[in-house]
């Protein structure tokens, strides 16, 4: 499969954000503007993740109408879908792929409705991954507890189940933090998920950490947060896309 480098876009409202372990959010500038300067680059796609969605079930379709004017490259797009109504808005605008999240753990038969509708290809689980600080245990969350806990193994299978067709590993601690990978992550995800595209998001901060999760077993994709918004670690708000290639 092809590798793909995904700049990871953080709507806060309206409002272009970047946030260290999903909190404190840093103002970054206008959503549209970014997705421009992405599709300029040729990006390989964008997701956008409205980091308040899940929480609040709210979607500014209206908004997201305007960003998807504004890009010529494929948008996907997580936070706050709660209907089948709404992945029929969002594909109706152009969105080409719906992630999943807290849905997909609490409601699994819409997600179920959307895949029959639209094809797995177009649905994306979206598995926010925590870890307990003493022990080290990984687990699945939903963003507004709902859920509470999953086993991240149980919620991969519920993912499966449902027929999504792509994975993103969201390692959420490690968030804006510029560690790279976690290595023991990557050793607790089941070998099935080679069968499809997967990607990882959390903690890239350098093109060595871009190399090391291509080189994983499992990734096609890594997705970039603050390696496309900052020049440095935090040091100045710079929207950019790395020109790395990776085949």
């Amino acid at each position: 499969m092809k590798k793909r480098l995904i700049p990871v876009l953080q709507l806060n409202g309206r409002k272009l954000v970047k946030t260290r372990d999903l909190r404190d959010p840093i103002y970054i500038g206008d959503p549209i503007n970014a997705c421009r300067i992405f599709s300029e680059k040729n990006a390989s796609e964008i997701l956008l993740c409205n980091i308040k969605g899940s929480k609040d079930r709210i979607i500014d379709f209206e908004h997201l109408e305007e960003i998807c004017s504004e890009s010529f490259v494929p948008l996907a797009y997580i936070g706050g879908v709660s209907q089948i109504t709404d992945f029929d808005r969002l594909f109706g605008m152009g969105i080409e792929k719906v992630g999943v999240d807290q849905l997909l753990l609490t409601k699994p038969e819409i997600v179920e409705d959307a895949v029959r509708k639209y094809g797995s290809s177009s649905v994306m689980a979206s598995i926010t991954v925590q870890k307990t600080r003493f022990r080290g245990n990984y687990f699945a969350r939903s963003v507004n507890n709902v859920a509470s806990k999953f086993e991240l193994s149980d919620a991969l299978n519920i993912a499966k189940d449902a027929g999504c067709g792509e994975f993103v590993i969201h390692a959420s601690y490690n968030e804006g933090t510029y560690r790279g990978i976690d290595d023991v992550l990557v050793s607790r995800l089941p070998l099935w998920l080679n069968n499809y595209p997967v990607t990882y998001m959390g903690g890239i901060g350098s093109e060595s950490d871009v190399g090391d999760v291509f080189e994983s077993t499992f990734f096609t994709g890594v997705g970039l947060g603050s390696l496309c918004v900052f020049s440095g670690q935090r040091s100045g708000i710079l929207v950019r896309y790395p020109n790395l290639s990776y085949s």
